[in-house]
């Protein structure tokens, strides 16, 4: 009687999970792109855009903590670094 060598074993089991690897993708692949997705269309109002004039800059608030004389919210132009806040916070 013929005997399976150790090699054609294993070569027959790693096509059988291929085969069945291959089968579950195609079922549930196919379950997938029969689903329908609704596409609502949604228009976002956008905000009034308020124009600045050079008088009205906006500012913006920084909290600034560690090796300063004084600890909390620094108010600094909207073009500034953090050296700005730290040198702010240092003068206080």
């Amino acid at each position: 009687m013929y005997r399976l060598k150790q090699k054609q074993v294993i070569l027959i089991g790693i096509l059988l999970a291929c085969t069945i690897c291959c089968i579950c993708y195609y079922v549930y692949a196919k379950e997938d792109t029969d689903s329908t997705v609704e596409i609502e269309n949604v228009v976002d109002e956008q905000p009034e855009v308020k124009e600045q004039t050079k008088d009205e800059e906006e500012k913006i608030l920084v909290h600034v903590s560690g090796a300063v004389n004084q600890e909390g919210v620094v108010e600094l132009e909207t073009n500034s670094r953090v050296t700005n806040a730290i040198e702010k916070a240092r003068r206080c």
